[in-house]
């Protein structure tokens, strides 16, 4: 993600008047994300988020994932357009490419 300049938005603790700016970060796909990680050093608090419904744990530039609508990208490619052109082997474990795919799924299963 990259930051949005100049869009933030600024929190502040009615109870104590501490305020954080928090910026905005552009994502490749999808909308914009909150930067919140100002939260706990300046206001003392943690986002509360049940099942990080809304909460992107890291950042990837090969991946792109949005539960909801069903969505798995890698490198730009709808998951199940990979997984039907492509041998797990080739991917995960960089089998020869002169094994025929039978000969890979046996050494996998085993």
């Amino acid at each position: 993600m990259n930051d949005k300049p100049g869009k933030t938005f600024e929190l502040t603790d009615s109870a104590t008047g501490r305020s954080a700016e928090l910026p905005v970060r552009a994502g490749t796909i999808g909308p914009a994300g909150l930067d919140i990680a100002h939260l706990q050093p300046e206001l003392d608090v943690f986002s509360y988020d049940p099942g990080f419904g809304m909460t992107a744990a890291t950042e990837s530039r090969i991946t792109y994932i949005d539960g909801d609508a069903g969505v798995l990208l890698y490198r730009g490619y709808p998951i199940e357009q990979l997984a039907e052109k492509t041998c797990c082997c080739s991917v995960s474990c960089r089998a020869p490419s002169s094994w025929p795919s039978s000969a890979a799924t046996s050494v996998i299963t085993r």
